[in-house]
């Protein structure tokens, strides 16, 4: 099994956050990151949206343009994996949750608890 030298090993981070009855509007790294992986662990019946920003900053679901969504399904778990080299995200990321897909909805997905959301990232060893 071949090892790879350490210029090409990237360090990856974890961060998980509890879902609550708001927009969730949360900062998961400033800065220049790659994407991974997202986990949306969802064991209740309410559904909505997890709107991903390339941000350092809290976004504004109102008037920020997210650079994709994720569906935050109901009674499901899904696992998104981007592959080996990850969605590169400039400014950083961050991201909100919403009830509905409309790129401008800013309204509270509902009763939430227990869903959880893991997003798992690198800094960009070169550009930061």
């Amino acid at each position: 099994m071949a090892v790879l030298p350490s210029e090409f090993r990237v360090k990856l981070t974890s961060n998980t956050r509890l879902v609550t009855t708001s927009t969730n509007l949360t900062v998961v790294k400033g800065g220049p990151t790659t994407l991974y992986s997202i986990v949306v662990s969802n064991p209740t019946a309410v559904a909505g949206f997890l709107k991903i920003y390339d941000k350092a900053t809290a976004p504004a679901p109102a008037s920020d343009h997210p650079v994709f969504y994720v569906p935050i399904t109901a009674s499901v778990t899904n696992v998104y994996y981007f592959g080996m080299h990850g969605i590169d995200f400039v400014n950083g990321i961050s991201f909100a949750t919403t009830n509905a897909i409309a790129e401008n909805d800013n309204t509270n997905m509902g009763a939430v608890t227990d869903c959880h959301i893991a997003i798992t990232y690198a800094a960009d060893p070169v550009r930061s």
